[in-house]
């Protein structure tokens, strides 16, 4: 029967040491006979603890996630699922600005054209100025007043 100390058994399961010793913590009852203490003062597990110790340390579920224990599990799930709940209601909110976005450059695209449209015909003469302007000369001032026609 070969014992192996705890930083070994959390080293083989990719846990930290401190992990495996909360863990023995709360299944000192279930370990007690197989936990020893060597001359150094370091816990020594026998195989058959071991396997009670690690036994749901590799446990993956379907996301990918250990769980520590059940209700912490619990809580991260559903803190897992009220985020994606809020990622979905937040993806709805940003496409919903993207389409007012796209509404929003079409709207400005269109007044721009409305612009330059407008530009376009004030820059062009009115046809009732061409003929005022070919029909008569401009007098000045003294010549309106003292000069009649």
């Amino acid at each position: 029967m070969k014992t192996k100390t705890v930083s070994q058994i959390a080293k083989e399961n990719n846990v930290s040491p401190q992990a495996l010793y909360k863990r023995l913590n709360r299944l000192s009852t279930e370990l007690k006979t197989y936990l020893h203490k060597d001359k150094n003062g370091r816990t020594l597990v026998d195989p058959d603890g071991e396997r009670i110790l690690t036994e749901g340390l590799n446990r993956v579920d379907n996301q990918g996630y250990k769980p520590v224990d059940n209700q912490t599990d619990h809580v991260v799930y559903e803190f897992n699922s009220f985020l994606q709940d809020q990622i979905k209601v937040k993806d709805q909110q940003i496409q919903d600005l993207l389409d007012q976005n796209k509404d929003l450059i079409q709207k400005v695209e269109y007044f721009q054209v409305l612009l330059k449209n407008e530009q376009v015909i004030k820059t062009l003469p009115r046809p009732d100025e061409d003929q005022e302007d070919q029909s008569e000369p401009k007098r000045n001032i003294f010549q309106r007043l003292f000069n009649r026609k």
